[in-house]
């Protein structure tokens, strides 16, 4: 996996002080649509070279993900490499999923569909503090094991998130910590 073009003028700028970005660990980019989010994301990834979940908040935007991975880092005709996921039930060096995906895998909430997103709405909406407090603290409580080796978390248009999606994300994020 290697990027195939040339970097934009603020991408390579970035990437030159990529180990400057990371000494804390986190990384934080805020840039206009259209500007190479997601091939920066890529190219971080691909840098950093670990066990990698990426969560999006649509399917479509987790497509996205692997159209350009396929676009701009492999030649022309490659397959979709088998250390790529898109189900977090089978999970591979590198995950992409939805953060619906994330919490219903946490949850016990139904598959990803467009009926789950509007269940999953209504059921907020309408439950109690006291449902919501007791369905969260069972969130994340039996994470399963093939969640726990991720090194890398990628959280894309993190703005989008739901109020129960964060929280099984800080679940999930406390649980991968090493102990």
């Amino acid at each position: 996996m290697a990027f195939r073009k040339n970097w934009r003028t603020h991408q390579a700028r970035l990437l030159a002080r990529l180990d400057f970005y990371l000494e804390d660990r986190r990384l934080h980019i805020v840039a206009a649509p259209g500007s190479g989010k997601t091939i920066f994301g890529l190219e971080v990834v691909r840098r950093l070279n670990q066990p990698t979940l990426i969560l999006a908040p649509t399917i479509t935007i987790r497509n996205q993900w692997l159209e350009r991975m396929s676009q701009q880092f492999f030649a022309d005709g490659s397959s979709e490499p088998q250390w790529a996921s898109t189900d977090l039930r089978d999970p591979q060096f590198l995950t992409i999923a939805t953060y619906q995906a994330l919490h219903a895998l946490c949850s016990g909430d139904p598959e990803e569909t467009e009926d789950a997103v509007v269940e999953d709405e209504v059921r907020a909406a309408t439950s109690t503090s006291n449902e919501k407090e007791n369905a969260n603290s069972a969130i994340g409580k039996e994470l399963p094991d093939r969640l726990r080796g991720f090194k890398t978390l990628v959280l894309d248009e993190a703005h989008h998130l739901r109020s129960e999606w964060w929280r099984t994300l800080n679940s999930v994020v406390e649980q991968m910590k090493p102990g």
